[in-house]
């Protein structure tokens, strides 16, 4: 889900909200 890949992208990149605004699709793929 969107929500759980939020989570880890943000867990993972030390919780950088400021990077976290940009479009999830565009930090983290689906493949």
């Amino acid at each position: 889900s969107h929500w759980a890949q939020e989570m880890v992208w943000c867990i993972g990149n030390n919780m950088d909200f400021e990077s976290a605004k940009t479009p999830l699709l565009i930090r983290n793929p689906l493949l």
